[in-house]
């Protein structure tokens, strides 16, 4: 037994006096060539890249991703290759990481690609905006070749801001990984990490706003017809998960087609997903519970935007000021229908089996809401209320005792939006029913 403990040891120390010299070679190599490297690096990438390139300083290490060495470029801004006063990447701290055994043998060939603390800014044409030379350079004896295979592109508290003519969009990446193939004119990524959406503009309408969302992702986009396909990728945010895939078109006459399903999503952050003026409108009804969804988002002809999709609420509560209960949601499931997004006029919330509780009362029916700018409301629906609970929520100083069983059926048609301004009922009210 102890002969096999020492043989081991031996060995172990074998080992390390191995990795000891490699990393004395390595750093003696960098330490050694590392003016004539980083020279050989700033030539090649300049000829590579038309884009003007500016930094403060820049620095040889092989502490970053031994044993691989990394250039560390320090306050990097690259230009615009056409409007030169425009950034494309702003960072404090880039890091470009070279295969060590390559770069041994005169051959740059950069692995890692890190980004750190800047923004990123895309515009509709990607690569018209970064000029990379990916053609095949003669080269001589004395030339050193600079080969991009990014195996990996890491973004760390770094702001990605794309903007079009149509749409606009902020997303802050805490920590993001990603690996790119560039292949023929299509480029192909993965994506996994952590990330903020902080802005999501589509035309004159705004979406969520600073969601925090964990992301992995598969992305494909095609240069010459400008799509982008989006495989089923992953979306979480606390419990809930969203999948969604589908494809893109960043062209004159945009089109999206998109499918989004959704496990135990909360309904706060699904309002949170609609444009922001309506989401402000509904906002002070505080509804709880876990959604699950599925949901169609396309272009229509003429450029117009549609959501179709359906949903089931599973133990749901509704809070309100009206009420100084909750309203427990028993069973909700629905549609919801927006044939114009940009014109919520056309939209239709369906709701088509509801049943719930109000202290010891009981409701179940269906309700349908038109037009959400006015706000059009149908409704059946049967109830049983216990008068004694509802006493003491709608307590009123004529009532000074209530007892006993209200059952009440009814069918309702009303424009919510002109009663709640004081327009005549007459006008505006449809109802029938039994007491």
């Amino acid at each position: 037994m102890s002969r096999i403990i020492k043989i081991i040891q031996k060995i172990s120390v074998a080992l390390l006096f191995v990795l000891g010299i490699v990393v004395a070679a390595t750093g003696v190599y960098c330490y050694h060539y590392q003016d004539q490297i980083i020279q050989k690096f700033l030539g090649e990438a300049n000829k590579r890249l038309s884009n003007t390139i500016q930094m403060s300083s820049i620095q040889l290490t092989v502490l970053k991703s031994f044993p691989n060495i990394a250039l560390i470029l320090h306050d990097v801004v690259v230009k615009d290759r056409i409007d030169t006063a425009t950034d494309v990447i702003a960072a404090r701290k880039i890091y470009c990481v070279f295969d060590i055994w390559k770069l041994t043998q005169g051959q740059y060939v950069l692995d890692h690609f890190y980004l750190e603390h800047g923004k990123i800014y895309l515009g509709e044409d990607v690569s018209s905006r970064l000029g990379w030379k990916t053609g095949v350079h003669k080269t001589t004896q004395r030339e050193v070749p600079l080969v991009v295979k990014l195996q990996k592109i890491n973004l760390k508290e770094m702001e990605i801001v794309y903007s079009s003519r149509q749409q606009d969009y902020i997303v802050h990446a805490a920590q993001m990984q990603a690996s790119i193939k560039w292949d023929c004119g299509e480029l192909e990524a993965e994506l996994q990490g952590k990330a903020t959406i902080q802005h999501m503009q589509i035309a004159d309408v705004s979406f969520a706003q600073n969601l925090p969302i964990s992301l992995k992702a598969a992305l494909r986009y095609n240069q010459s017809q400008k799509t982008w396909t989006l495989q089923p990728t992953q979306l979480s945010h606390e419990r809930a998960l969203l999948t969604i895939q589908g494809s893109w078109s960043l062209e004159a006459g945009s089109s999206i087609a998109l499918i989004i399903q959704g496990k135990r999503v909360s309904p706060q952050l699904l309002l949170r997903c609609l444009p922001q003026q309506y989401y402000q409108q509904i906002k002070p009804y505080d509804l709880h519970g876990e959604l699950t969804l599925n949901l169609g988002i396309r272009t229509q002809p003429c450029n117009i935007l549609a959501l179709q999709g359906d949903f089931v609420l599973s133990d749901g509560v509704l809070t309100t000021s009206q009420f100084s209960k909750p309203i427990e949601l028993c069973q909700l499931s629905g549609r919801l229908s927006i044939p114009h997004v940009q014109n919520l006029k056309t939209a239709t919330l369906s709701i088509d089996r509801i049943a719930g509780t109000l202290a010891s009362s009981k409701l179940e029916g269906s309700f349908a809401l038109h037009d959400f700018h006015n706000i059009r409301l149908q409704c059946a629906a049967k109830a049983t209320f216990d008068l004694t609970s509802l006493s003491t929520l709608f307590a009123h100083p004529a009532i000074t005792d209530a007892s006993g069983e209200l059952g009440l059926q009814w069918k309702l048609e009303a424009n919510l939006q002109q009663l709640m301004r004081g327009a005549p009922a007459k006008d505006n009210l449809f109802l029938s029913g039994a007491l």
